[in-house]
């Protein structure tokens, strides 16, 4: 979405309505562009930085994108929303949530002995082969087992922390049908009590849910996210950003407890007033807020005014 029509207006404020409704956005119909963004991936992760984004704002200004009630629903990993070297933008009145959230869950249904039996949610697709269970979604994301730092929720004390693999001291995995799960241990972890939920995901951030980059004056007004993929909203060399009436949080009619990869706002390398009012947060990986610099260190003085530095941290470079 560039300013093209915008620059016939003479630079007028656009306001763009969406009337509400559905939008499916589906990964292979993304624009691919490549970012580097902070605290997602590994310089030696094996990915190629490309970003697969649903709505693209660059070089724009004045622009109000009012979603009207409109719920935009993802298919695979994608970057749902990235505001690019722009000035003054709105984003309002959207909800935001994923067919095949890349966070899976299964719920323990009961144990006996060493026998425990989940009920896997209704939007966690798995495979299981030769005692090895597979979770996958669309266009090919997948990982095996519990993944990396698996989260228990347990509802009778509302409370979330990263508790044991539900994947190890496997005996056997058996598939019920029905999204029932069968898992013999030896022995069952001390985590593993009836009615919680497992939380698991895979590693790797080659996604996020947002990403803010050297813009001014952006805004998130009543913008709901159920799910955040990969990494949530990383704002990164901007100045003054708003969220305003923001929920970070599961649907709560969908039975889920997880809404997002890690961090829910990523705040990296920015100037200005952050303002988040009468936001409301629940179901991270991580930090549901993370406000940082970046350390860099001087690599060799190019003249009396300008250094050659280097990002130290593996989670950011490019």
């Amino acid at each position: 979405m560039r300013s093209n029509a915008q620059k016939k207006l003479n630079g007028q404020p656009v306001t763009i309505r969406l009337g509400g409704g559905i939008y499916h956005f589906h990964r292979p119909q993304a624009t691919a562009k490549k970012y580097f963004i902070s605290n997602t991936m590994s310089w030696n992760s094996g990915t190629d930085n490309i970003k697969n984004i649903g709505i693209l704002i660059k070089d724009a200004q004045k622009i109000t994108i009012d979603g009207e009630g409109a719920k935009i629903i993802t298919h695979g990993e994608i970057s749902s929303i990235v505001v690019d070297n722009s000035q003054d933008i709105v984003l309002k009145n959207i909800t935001i949530d994923a067919a095949d959230p890349s966070v899976t869950e299964m719920t323990v249904e009961s144990v006996s002995g060493n026998t425990v039996i989940y009920n896997v949610h209704p939007t966690s697709n798995y495979s299981v082969s030769n005692n090895v269970l597979t979770w996958f979604g669309e266009y090919g994301w997948k990982f095996t087992g519990g993944g990396v730092a698996p989260q228990v929720y347990d509802p009778a004390q509302d409370a979330t922390w990263r508790g044991a693999n539900p994947f190890s001291n496997v005996v056997s995995v058996t598939d019920l049908g029905n999204k029932r799960l069968q898992v013999i241990y030896s022995p069952v972890a001390e985590d593993i009590k009836t009615g919680r939920t497992f939380q698991m995901r895979d590693a790797v951030r080659d996604q996020v849910a947002g990403f803010i980059l050297k813009s001014k004056n952006i805004t998130y007004d009543n913008v709901t996210m159920n799910f955040m993929g990969n990494f949530g909203i990383v704002c990164q060399y901007s100045d003054t950003l708003s969220f305003l009436n923001c929920r970070f949080a599961p649907d709560e009619t969908s039975g889920r407890t997880n809404a997002g990869f890690a961090d829910f706002l990523q705040v990296s390398g920015c100037k200005g007033l952050l303002r988040v009012e009468d936001c409301y947060f629940s179901g991270a990986h991580d930090d549901p807020i993370n406000v940082h610099g970046t350390y860099l260190k001087i690599q060799e003085y190019a003249s009396p005014k300008q250094v050659k530095v280097k990002f130290m941290h593996h989670e950011s470079w490019g």
